[in-house]
């Protein structure tokens, strides 16, 4: 992710489906996301009562603000492309 977001190319990712777990982490490393409307967000590990913490949740953070991060991390609750 540290490549992807600091190796000086611009990286754009193209969002359909379920961004889920990892696969928000790697797209959060990018410079822009395009995201079709079907595109859910969430990070799961909160229903399963699994600490999500991190380099991951700063990111996320920064992208969806930290009120929504809280919830999405206590709740796995998802989010949609809107």
């Amino acid at each position: 992710m540290e490549k992807i977001q600091f190796d000086g190319l611009a990286v754009v990712s193209a969002l359909f489906g379920a961004v889920i777990g990892s696969w928000l982490k790697i797209v959060e490393a990018t410079d822009g996301r395009i995201a079709e409307p079907s595109t859910i967000f969430q990070l799961p590990e909160g229903c399963h009562g699994i600490f999500v913490g991190g380099v991951a949740t700063a990111r996320v953070g920064r992208m969806i603000g930290a009120d929504r991060m809280t919830k999405m991390m206590l709740t796995g609750g998802k989010y949609n492309a809107d």
